[in-house]
């Protein structure tokens, strides 16, 4: 699900958003920061061009499946070619991402789960959340947001998190915690929307799994999978 999408299209002067981001711009957070056609900020990529991959430090401290928005589907930096992350839990044998039938977010196991940097960078634009959605119910308040800036020019942006424990200017390392995993904006269900980008053109986010490995070999896969709750 998109943490941007559906969003008023109006333009927004926003006072506390860095000279630099305003120079860069994209258009998602109900903000316009324009660098590029403000209706169509991602680039088309030309036929034969092969999509561009980003590898990020696992953004959950605990098990989860991904669910990955193909090209086309979403049409905005921070957008395009986002990833969805949901945790999941062993459960009566099965990997699940609820108990019960779900309908209170605290029956999510993502629910109020540590959020983690994606990379070393700066903290570029932090939002707070206008609201918390019931499961099953899409909301139309604004996401809790925060989006980083890698030394490299790659942006990443985290959409759907409540409790942010960071702010604009503040720099961080890979994993450090950053927020907590919320339903908010326009969601249906607890769950971490991920996007990225390099100038106009979005990337494919791939997990440092050389990364998760190390963290399941220290937690403990029972921990890791939460077998031991």
């Amino acid at each position: 699900m998109s943490a941007w999408s559906g969003v008023d299209r109006t333009r927004l002067e926003s006072p506390h958003l860095p000279p630099r981001l305003e120079a860069r711009g994209a258009f998602f957070c109900n903000i316009e920061l324009v660098i590029s056609d403000p209706t169509g900020p991602v680039r088309l990529r030309a036929e034969n061009e092969e999509i561009e991959v980003v590898v990020i430090h696992p953004v959950l401290s605990k098990a989860f499946i991904m669910a990955e928005h193909p090209e086309g589907q979403l049409h905005w930096l921070g957008d395009a070619l986002g990833t969805d992350f949901m945790v999941v839990q062993f459960l009566d044998g099965w990997m699940r991402m609820y108990r019960g039938d779900g309908r209170a977010n605290e029956d999510w196991f993502g629910w109020g789960a540590e959020v983690l940097a994606p990379f070393d960078g700066m903290v570029r634009f932090v939002r707070q959340p206008t609201g918390v959605n019931t499961p099953g119910n899409r909301g139309d308040g604004k996401a809790g947001s925060i989006m980083f800036e890698r030394e490299d020019g790659v942006w990443v942006i985290l959409g759907h998190v409540m409790e942010i424990a960071v702010s604009e200017g503040e720099e961080v390392l890979a994993g450090q915690v950053v927020a907590r995993l919320g339903n908010n904006g326009t969601s249906w269900c607890p769950h971490l929307h991920v996007g990225a980008w390099k100038g106009d053109q979005p990337l494919q986010i791939r997990v440092d799994l050389a990364m998760l490995g190390r963290m399941v070999a220290v937690r403990g896969e029972g921990s890791y999978y939460g077998l031991e709750e």
